[in-house]
Formats: structure tokens, C-alpha cells, sequence
């Protein structure tokens, strides 16, 4: 007989590892990894084969108590009789399949038709089949599946690559040395020069600024009815919640790339940092073209740690994209030939967005170094609560789900090299090509 306190036991382990590594991502501010999503999506799985087995359990133990209770072991079995089942009920008022079939074997032992079995029998023909019986057996009901089938949103490719900053209190100011003009300092005013043995040496100070993270709220609500939270087959709750953290996930991200600063995170479309390479002359519009990516790599600072978002709708250009040579082109994109990991261009991964402007657009392309973005969450990050006084009267909870944030470019300007007449930025896009 299955052990249902072991099962129970086994359960609880794997449902509390799913809420150990939500509260860690919360704590942490930050999306969860792809291999900690596999882990609660494999535990998720384990856990409806529990709930399964542990209903098996309890339909055995209270078939051991009805066999016990009735005094005969032998000879016939009692077949069950129950009402009529509402023709609504997609189960035909079965628990599940076994269910059924033990009540289709009862059925042939006994003679003793189950009032559940009699709407699925069909109009009996001259062969066996399964749509008639006696000759066949019993048309199987409709069975719902666990889980709800739904579209994911994009991963956001900055996670993990922001420089994360943890908010005590909601304005946290960083201080930053003014070292982006490297024509005179590199170290935000400090110069040195060659004297003779008995020079003074000529005095030089730095210079400083402040970055300012302002976390603001953003908020979700839902209300749901008492009765759809009781009589649901899943947790209408979970689902919600699940829900709630895909749109925290795409707001933020679209936030990091378009946001407006006010009242909200500043996206590296609106930097002051932000490089935008001219197109080409007489270049067509909604292209891309080799000359455009090169030029974009010229004005990235820190290639070796960027990587470039576009829109979906660039690919067809980027993947053409070349450079005309003496003896034959060089293509710049390369597709990957291994599973997860992704295509690159000039050597550098690509990820396509949805957030990126569309094709032709200012922002359709970008080249980010987003170590060089800094992301403030205060501290207990995505959080929810429930309450039913809000709507009592109504039968209804409210389930509100909530965090405060900010996020934004920690360079006050583009960089201006000692040598060069071009500035360099860890942000870059393209200019609009209309």
C-alpha cells in the first residue's frame, strides 16, 4: 500500500525548494535563471505525479475501510450506485480513468450497471466495439490535464549583466568620479608632468558627481472571487502571481530600454551617454547594412563585454550584412550551430528583442556594455499579499503584487579619448534610416 505520510513528506520538500529559490530571486532582485526556472518547472511536474499517487492512496485506504466494514470478502463485490452525474461534468462524475475502468470491471462481474456508465453507452451495432456495450465497453469521458498552457515572454539578456545595487531606503546616491574627458585626465583631473630634480610639480584635483537611484512603485492588482479560489482545479492564486512576475519582467525590461527617467527607470534610449551613429549617405530606409554595424562597433567602449539587442524584424538585414573586400565579401553575422547559445555579429552575441524599436527606427539596434547600467530594488524586491476586507461584501479577495525600483546609465556623457575625433559610449544605436 503506498506510504500517503512519506508521499506528503516528499511533496512538501519539493514545493518548499520552489519557494526557497523564489525567495532567494526576491531577495536578490533579479529574475530567476534559466536552470533555477527548469528546477521549479521539474519540481512542479513531481508534484502533480504526487498529488496522483497520494489520491491513489486515500481511494485505497477507503476501499480497505468499505471492504472491512461490510463483513465479506468473498464472493461478490457491491457494486457502487451513485445519482445520475451532471451531463456537465466533463468526468461524468468519475475521479479519474481508473476510476472508470474499476467501475466498468465491477459492472461485467456483477451484471450491476454503474448510473455513471449508463450516458456514455452508445446505440449498439452488429460488431464489437468500443461505443457499444455489452459488446464493447464504455466511450472514455473528457480528462483535464493539470497546468494551463501558456506563451512565455521573452528572458531578459540584461539580467545578471546589470550592475545590481541593493536599496536600503528609496533614494540611494553612488558617487562617481568625472573622468569621461580623457584629453587632458584620465583620472577626473589629475595630471602629472616631467619636472627637473628641484621642481615643485604643478597641483591638480579631481572632480566628482553624484548618480541618483530614486526607486518608484510598481504596482499590479486583480480580484478574484472566493468561489473561483475554492473551486478552481488549479490555484487561481498561483496562476495570478505566476502572471503578475512575467509582466513585472517585461515592463522592466522595456523600462531599461525606452524608459523616460521621470518617475520611472531611465532607459539607455534616453541616456545622456547613448552614441547614435549616423546612417550612410543615401542609405535606403529600413536597412542595415555592414558599414552601419562597423561603425557602431568603432564607437563602443569595452567591446569585449557588450552585446547587441535588436528587433526581430532586423534579422533578414543582419544576416546579409557584409563587407565588400578585394577578393570576396566578409560576412559579419554567424549563426550558431549549438543548441542555447546565441547567434553572433562581429563576435559579440545577439539576442532579438520585441522591446527594440522597430525596423528603421532609432533604437531598432543597440550595442550595450550593461555592466555599466546600474539597477536599485529596495529591499525584499518582487512581493504580493491578498486581502478579503477589501471587497467582502463581494466575495472577493484582492491580490495586489508589487516592487520599487529604479534603474539608469551611470554615465553622465560619452567618453573623449586622448587621440580620436569620435566619442566612445557603452550604449550605441543607429540612427533612424526613414
Amino acid at each position: 500500500m503506498l506510504n500517503k505520510k512519506q508521499l506528503l513528506e516528499e511533496r512538501a520538500k519539493l514545493f518548499d525548494n520552489c519557494k526557497a529559490i523564489e525567495a532567494v530571486c526576491q531577495e536578490d532582485g533579479r529574475d530567476m535563471t534559466a536552470d533555477e526556472r527548469a528546477t521549479i518547472e521539474n519540481n512542479l511536474t513531481a508534484i502533480d505525479d504526487l498529488d496522483s499517487k497520494i489520491a491513489l492512496a486515500e481511494r485505497i485506504a477507503a476501499k480497505a475501510a468499505e471492504i472491512g466494514n461490510s463483513g465479506d470478502r468473498g464472493g461478490k463485490l457491491d457494486v457502487k450506485v451513485i445519482n445520475e452525474p451532471q451531463r456537465e461534468d466533463p468526468k461524468r462524475g468519475f475521479s479519474d480513468i481508473r476510476d472508470m475502468f474499476e467501475s466498468v470491471i465491477n459492472g461485467g462481474k456483477t451484471g450491476q450497471v454503474d448510473n455513471r456508465l449508463k450516458p456514455l453507452a452508445a446505440v449498439g451495432s452488429d460488431e464489437h466495439s468500443t461505443f457499444a456495450d455489452p459488446f464493447g465497453g464504455f466511450l472514455i469521458p473528457e480528462q483535464l490535464l493539470p497546468g494551463v498552457m501558456e506563451l512565455a515572454p521573452e528572458a531578459d539578456p540584461t539580467a545578471g549583466r546589470v550592475t545590481n545595487i541593493r536599496m536600503n531606503v528609496s533614494t540611494v546616491k553612488i558617487n562617481a568620479r568625472v573622468d569621461k574627458n580623457h584629453s587632458s585626465s584620465v583620472s577626473g583631473g589629475l595630471t602629472v608632468a616631467r619636472e627637473s630634480e628641484t621642481g615643485t610639480g604643478t597641483s591638480s584635483r579631481q572632480k566628482y558627481e553624484q548618480v541618483t537611484l530614486d526607486a518608484h512603485d510598481l504596482v499590479g492588482v486583480a480580484y478574484i472571487t472566493e468561489r473561483l479560489i475554492e473551486q478552481s482545479p488549479a490555484s487561481i492564486v498561483d496562476l495570478i502571481n505566476a502572471g503578475f512576475a512575467q509582466e513585472f519582467a517585461s515592463k522592466q525590461l522595456n523600462e531599461k530600454l525606452t524608459g523616460t527617467g521621470a518617475s520611472e527607470p531611465e532607459g539607455i534610449l534616453n541616456a545622456d551617454c547613448l552614441v547614435t551613429v549616423a546612417k550612410e549617405t543615401n542609405q535606403t530606409a529600413d536597412t542595415i547594412n555592414g558599414d552601419n554595424l562597423v561603425k557602431m562597433r568603432a564607437r563602443s567602449y569595452n567591446f569585449g563585454n557588450s552585446i547587441w539587442m535588436a528587433n526581430h524584424d532586423a534579422y533578414p538585414q543582419l544576416a546579409k550584412a557584409h563587407l565588400g573586400g578585394t577578393n570576396s565579401d566578409s560576412q559579419l553575422y554567424q549563426h550558431s550551430m549549438v543548441e542555447g547559445r546565441p547567434d553572433s555579429l562581429l563576435g559579440r552575441p545577439i539576442v532579438y528583442s520585441e522591446y527594440c524599436e522597430t525596423l528603421g527606427d532609432k533604437g531598432d539596434i543597440y550595442l550595450c556594455d550593461w555592466s555599466q547600467y546600474l539597477w536599485g530594488t529596495l529591499v525584499g524586491g518582487l512581493r504580493s499579499r491578498e486581502s478579503m476586507h477589501v471587497r467582502f461584501l463581494e466575495r472577493e479577495r484582492t491580490l495586489q503584487v508589487y516592487t520599487c525600483n529604479d534603474g539608469r546609465a551611470w554615465w553622465s556623457a560619452a567618453l573623449t579619448p586622448v587621440n580620436g575625433s569620435n566619442t566612445l559610449s557603452p550604449f550605441v544605436t543607429l540612427a533612424a534610416r526613414a
